[in-house]
């Protein structure tokens, strides 16, 4: 596999990886991210794979942060979460 990550230090950054298995099977996967300041951030990407889109907002509040995101997969419809983290140091 083989992956390439732009601007990982700005407020916009994007993600792109190419993969092929032991079967010659080739897949890649793509996403962005988009950031709001230190408190917001906004993910999408693509899954070639499973064929999934997947979406998600990420706000932190002091030492906690929330995750909510989606999956919409072609076969198994959508998928949602919901994650509760807490540290420091984010």
């Amino acid at each position: 596999s083989i992956g390439f990550v732009l601007s990982p230090e700005s407020s916009v950054c994007a993600v792109a990886r190419f993969e092929v298995s032991p079967a010659g099977e080739a897949s890649f996967r793509v996403a962005s991210r988009i950031a709001l300041g230190s408190r917001v951030l906004f993910c999408l990407g693509y899954d070639d794979d499973t064929g999934s889109l997947d979406g998600s907002i990420w706000i932190r509040l002091g030492g906690l942060g929330l995750d909510a995101g989606s999956s919409l997969h072609p076969v198994l419809g959508v998928s949602q979460g919901l994650f509760l983290s807490w540290g420091r140091g984010w």
